[in-house]
């Protein structure tokens, strides 16, 4: 595999970035997502007094570029949203699955 895209905290000076991707020896702040190829990024910063205590979402493919900086309570609302829905997603690939295999 020429590239690997994980969670992890990475600790900078000035922010701390949660997803990586190892490419060609080299790690950037962000995962491409295989789909789409839309690049996400999800950053909290450590030194800017305006950016403090926020959380920042960043998506970009061609030439779109989405980012918003918002709050902690932003951040988990959208993100048990999306644990909600991935787990829908997955449960509906297993019931096609199945039904799938009694059709056959």
């Amino acid at each position: 595999m020429q590239h690997e895209a994980k969670a992890a905290r990475t600790v900078k000076e000035d922010r701390t970035d949660y997803l990586t991707e190892e490419r060609y020896g080299h790690t950037a702040a962000h995962a491409t997502m295989a789909l789409t190829g839309t690049e996400w990024g999800v950053t909290t910063w450590n030194t800017r007094p305006r950016s403090v205590g926020r959380v920042t979402v960043c998506a970009s493919n061609g030439p779109f570029a989405f980012q918003e900086s918002i709050s902690p309570v932003e951040a988990r609302l959208i993100a048990q949203a999306l644990l909600m829905a991935a787990d829908d997603a997955e449960k509906a690939i297993d019931a096609a699955y199945v039904q799938d295999e009694v059709t056959a």
